[in-house]
């Protein structure tokens, strides 16, 4: 993954934070993905990558050309996508939320 220009998946529904997603940016890989629930959570528009409207191929074509003609961008938006991983999908991170929820519920009356 970390060889390719950028990942993309261009999904047409919510279907929560596709774990390619998420493994993309850990790779330090732009991500290419629909402005839909779930992706548009894995991406910052034009910084990481690029968010493109649902069923909009040309839209998909037109970001792909950009990464592919501007190897610059593809190195800055992957390192980008590196540290957004590393803030928002650590395991440590989600752990520590998910026991915090927890402690919420069980302390609530």
């Amino acid at each position: 993954m970390r060889r390719a220009a950028a990942v993309v998946l261009p999904s047409t529904y919510g279907e929560g934070i596709p774990p390619s997603l998420i493994e993309a940016a850990a790779a330090g890989v732009p991500i290419i993905t629909t402005d839909t629930p779930g992706c548009r959570d894995a991406a910052l528009a034009g910084a990481s990558g690029f968010l493109c409207p649902a069923n909009a191929p040309d839209a998909l074509a037109a970001a792909m050309m950009e990464l592919l003609s501007r190897p610059q961008l593809v190195r800055a938006m992957g390192a980008m996508g590196r540290r957004l991983a590393v803030e928002r999908f650590d395991q440590r991170h989600i752990v520590a939320q998910t026991l915090g929820v927890y402690a919420a519920a069980l302390a609530a009356p």
